[in-house]
């Protein structure tokens, strides 16, 4: 890979973590106005939207190559696609925001910011292993960093609800479990996420009719939730996989995500006002730790 390229695919990377950076203040400035499920359901339409727009420049780009065809097994095995939808995006992004519902931002981002450590506890059941001593240590080095945000000594300030605790926690794995059933699919990677996207809002439309069509009620609301539809669910996660594929140093640009959550809280702070807790960069610090720790047998 040229310098150029791995200069773009830098680029590319870091505008994903931005963009990612940003999203805990928009779950948070939209649910002000809305449900959970009345968000999921807004910015799934927006996301899909955008996944619709970009399936059609790519079939224009593929015409004008003197392609007639979808890449390779696109066109069969849609079904499975279809059924990922309903985990992610319809129950993720549901139990995601509802625990943003219930808990502060800077708790509800870390926490939910373990799905990497969940990945490595469940590729490797998956791909027919055990989990190994370095993923087991990396886990209880991440629970440390998971109490460290999660408990409230008695010294006056509110403690954490545990349900959204446990929501925060749950969407990571959901997450993660998503995340590895899609990279066994052979499908385009827009076309995967489209189609999936398309079955969650076939039950989402429906589920936010009979709850009487909600909308935001402000210019802020309305922002959010457009920005969390094309910024956390679709388009971002296209630019981080160009990154990766544009670039022969995948574990480098990879460690990138590591800086979105810090700057996450940068926002959090600025935007919504929450006094960061030392606890909280603490915990999260540890997470990253434990996060590293398993992924070292990996990269060794």
């Amino acid at each position: 890979m040229t310098a150029p390229g791995e200069r773009k695919a830098a680029i590319m990377a870091l505008g994903a973590v931005a963009l990612w950076s940003t999203v805990a203040v928009a779950f948070k400035l939209a649910l002000k106005e809305l449900e959970p499920i009345d968000l999921v359901a807004l910015a799934t339409f927006f996301s899909w939207l955008s996944l619709g727009a970009m399936l059609l420049v790519k079939a224009a780009g593929a015409v004008r190559s003197g392609v007639d065809r979808l890449p390779a097994g696109s066109k069969r095995n849609i079904l499975f696609p279809a059924l990922l939808g309903l985990l992610n995006p319809l129950a993720y992004y549901w139990i995601l925001f509802a625990a943003y519902h219930r808990l502060p931002a800077q708790a509800a981002q870390p926490l939910n910011y373990t799905w990497p450590l969940f990945l490595a506890i469940l590729a490797a059941p998956l791909s027919g292993k055990k989990p190994t001593g370095r993923d087991l240590a990396g886990l209880l080095i991440s629970l440390v960093g998971v109490v460290l945000i999660s408990w409230r000594p008695r010294t006056g300030s509110e403690s954490l609800d545990p349900l959204g605790i446990a929501l925060a926690l749950g969407s990571g794995i959901i997450w993660a479990y998503s995340w590895l059933a899609g990279t066994r699919l052979r499908i385009d990677g827009t076309l995967r996420l489209f189609v999936g996207f398309s079955a969650a809002l076939a039950v989402l439309v429906v589920i936010w009719w009979r709850r009487g069509t909600p909308f935001p009620i402000s210019p802020v609301g309305w922002i959010s939730v457009i920005w969390v539809g094309l910024f956390e669910m679709g388009i971002t996660f296209l630019l981080w996989n160009g990154a990766l594929e544009r670039t022969e140093r995948p574990a480098r640009i990879g460690n990138l995500v590591y800086l979105g959550p810090f700057i996450s809280l940068l926002w959090i702070n600025l935007i919504l006002g929450e006094t960061i807790r030392p606890a909280t960069v603490a915990g999260l610090a540890v997470i990253v730790i434990g996060i590293l720790t398993g992924q070292a047998r990996r990269k060794g």
